[in-house]
């Protein structure tokens, strides 16, 4: 809809009735107020031909409505809207989110200020035209009768002076008393890191502290520089003031002067009652004539006064939206870096785990083919039963380390994949902030819109509260003249004097209730905006510090991340270092074999014949064997007592086989080894390799072999 859709597409038929109702009384104003300001502006009776269409509407395009398009736009938060479109300002199409009614009572406002202006100035002039031709025509009725003794008397001259505002000079002043020296700059950027926290020290420095300052560089407190600023409003609204009550006095003083004119011009009306009236006139006509002229400046200035205003709101705005621009960019390239940083770690993840199965298969079919080897080797019947048990405890042990290999790369990409739900989730979350500061920027740029319509409604309130008060004043002074002829008929001074006084007393009585009016309101809306602005910083640094907090556990949850992969990776290095210290072990284990089989009835005499040494001198001269090697080394055991109890069983197992009894001696080793998966039991089917069930639980692999 025109007005807005979402207020139209709910509620009451009545309600929509209203809105349609208030958008066409808002059409025929605009249609309106547009031809008054039209034939004004062309200086014509009515716009009846095409050539004087054309030239109002063009008059209108380029002074009414592209200033008023551009305002809405930047308004909104499109600054650069019909600067990429320069079409849309010939056309009058809108900006996105303006509505058509915002658009018109905008357009209905500028012609309205326009208009004000323009009818003011030809409505003095017609009264100041009206007038002279009355001076004219009595003075020349009655020249012949003048006497030229009167003329050459020296009148009365007033002269009303402006302050210029000299205010970019002032700032410049004001910029270089509070701006920071060369000692002040040097200790400023040696606290700049220690105060960062604190908002209202921050101080603008460069770099390099020891390097000599030079002249494109200007330092300056946030503090000095709310110093400067604030002085400067004051110094604006002192002169404000002080031309208001100078334009006031001077009016005052010319009504003042005006008066002592005609008292002291009393004496020659007694005589010269006709000639003095005109001589009146004419004091009226120049006090009149300096009174328009002040007049015109002071609208002129106003004028000027407005534009400025509106270009200084443009440019506040231009500013935000290239701050929060600024923001949305370097927030994109934080969120960039993450995933680059995350894709990374994935590759490096993926290329060892390949590596780690490349290596353990390559592991497996070498061993393999050892066992095979074996097998062909030794055709004996104790021996084929030694290989075969080897076998079986060989796939147990491969199966056990892939089932270990299988289970970590499962936990390390459960574990990826829960990192990034939890990462995607605060992306969302951070998206949604950003979504409803975004929301909350927007809610308060309506605010400040609807705050600036009001008190322009409130500016036009004091306005025609200004026009009654001239209204009255004019009435008054009309009174007063009627009042000032009858009285010189009967020549009553005193009571001339009191009702001039009286007057005075009235006139000072209501400008001055109307300044304190305007004052008292214009405090009581600086004091609202001070509020919202605090608010709106505070809710900014709020927000600020939350993405900053987020940011940081981001950080901390990476590092941790990598920590708990490099602990894994050196766990699985220890893993295999372990798979080839058994391998030796297997092969130390095959060369005994074959000695005992070459040596089996040669063996069995020598141990029934030779005594056995003590059992503790025996222990301590045998030399290392790679089962205690294995024992020695760092493994991830969650305790110390299976270390000890396995070193213990060690120990007594040797001791028993050199104790005199004619047994034989049995060497264990003992390998931790976990469960086998279902993808290793399908590598080993595929290599040919026999599997046993794979276990659920972690078991102790005893190997054992007897000499006979």
């Amino acid at each position: 809809m025109i007005i807005n859709l979402s207020f139209i597409a709910t509620g009451d038929h009545l309600w929509k009735y209203l809105r349609l109702e208030i958008y066409i009384i808002e059409c025929i104003r605009l249609e309106l107020v547009r031809n008054a300001w039209s034939i004004t502006k062309l200086n014509v009776l009515s716009i009846d031909t095409i050539r004087t269409f054309d030239d109002a509407l063009s008059s209108f395009r380029d002074e009414i409505r592209s200033p008023v398009l551009r305002q809405l736009a930047t308004n909104v938060g499109y600054s650069n809207f019909y600067n990429d479109f320069p079409t849309a300002l010939i056309t009058g199409q809108l900006a996105p989110i303006v509505t058509e009614y915002e658009c018109k009572q905008a357009l209905i406002s500028r012609i309205l200020i326009e208009l004000e202006g323009k009818f003011m100035m030809n409505d003095t002039l017609k009264r100041f035209k009206r007038e002279r031709t009355l001076v004219l025509s009595e003075r020349l009725r009655e020249e012949n009768s003048l006497p030229t003794d009167l003329w050459k008397k020296q009148q009365f001259t007033e002269n009303f002076s402006v302050l210029r505002p000299h205010i970019l000079d002032d700032f410049a002043k004001l910029l270089s008393h509070y701006e920071c020296k060369d000692e002040q700059l040097t200790l400023n950027s040696t606290v700049a890191t220690e105060e960062a926290g604190d908002i209202d020290s921050t101080i603008i420095s460069s770099t390099l502290s020891n390097s000599p300052r030079t002249s494109d560089i200007y330092c300056i407190r946030r503090s000095d520089l709310e110093l400067c600023l604030k002085e400067i409003g004051n110094r604006i609204m002192q002169r404000e003031r002080d031309n208001y009550t100078n334009y006031s006095f001077y009016y005052e003083s010319l009504i003042h002067n005006a008066r002592q004119l005609i008292g002291l011009r009393e004496n020659e009306i007694k005589s010269l009652r006709s000639q003095l009236q005109d001589q009146q006139f004419t004091i009226e006509l120049e006090s009149h004539l300096l009174t328009l002229s002040t007049y015109f400046d002071l609208i002129t200035e106003l004028i000027h006064l407005r534009l400025i205003n509106a270009q200084l709101k443009n440019d506040k705005q231009l500013r935000f939206d290239k701050e929060l621009n600024h923001i949305r960019d370097h927030f994109q390239s934080i969120n960039e870096k993450l995933l680059n940083t995350n894709l990374l770690l994935r590759t490096r993840f993926e290329q060892y785990r390949e590596q780690l199965y490349n290596s353990t298969i390559k592991i497996i079919k070498e061993i393999r083919t050892e066992i095979y080897k074996m097998a062909h080797a030794k055709l004996t019947s104790d021996a084929k039963s030694i290989i075969d048990q080897q076998n079986t405890e060989q796939t147990k042990l491969i199966h056990n380390l892939q089932d270990q290999i299988h289970l970590n790369q499962e936990k390390q990409t459960n574990e990826i994949y829960q990192r990034e739900c939890k990462w995607h989730k605060e992306q969302i979350e951070l998206e949604k902030a950003i979504g409803q500061l975004q929301y909350e920027l927007n809610r308060y740029q309506k605010r400040y819109i609807y705050k600036t319509t009001q008190q322009i409604e409130e500016i036009q309130t004091l306005k025609k509260a200004n026009n009654y008060l001239r209204k009255r004043i004019l009435t008054n002074e009309n009174h007063y003249k009627k009042i000032f002829e009858t009285e010189n008929k009967s020549e009553n001074k005193a009571n001339l004097e009191r009702d001039d006084d009286l007057r005075q007393a009235l006139n000072q009585k209501q400008i001055i209730e109307t300044r304190l009016r305007w004052m008292q309101d214009q405090s009581n809306q600086l004091v609202l905006r001070d509020h919202e602005l605090e608010k709106k910083t505070n809710d900014y640094e709020r927000e600020n510090r939350a993405m900053r907090l987020e940011q940081t556990y981001v950080k901390r949850n990476l590092l941790q991340t990598k920590k708990k992969l490099e602990q894994e990776r050196s766990l699985k290095i220890d893993a295999f270092q372990q798979v080839e210290v058994l391998r030796t072990n297997l092969n130390e284990i095959e060369e005994e074999l074959e000695q005992v089989t070459l040596n089996d009835g040669a063996a069995s005499l020598v141990s029934a014949s030779i005594v056995p040494p003590p059992s503790r001198i025996i222990a301590s001269s045998r030399s290392i064997t790679p089962y205690q090697t294995i024992l020695t080394r760092n493994r991830p055991m969650t305790s110390i007592a299976p270390y000890q109890r396995d070193k213990q069983r060690f120990t007594n197992s040797r001791l028993r086989c050199y104790s005199t009894t004619p047994t034989k001696r049995i060497q264990t080793a003992n390998v931790h080894i976990e469960k086998i998966t279902p993808l290793t039991e399908e590598l080993l089917s595929n290599l040919g390799a026999s599997t046993t069930p794979a276990t659920s639980s972690i078991k102790m692999l005893r190997i054992k072999s007897a000499k006979t």
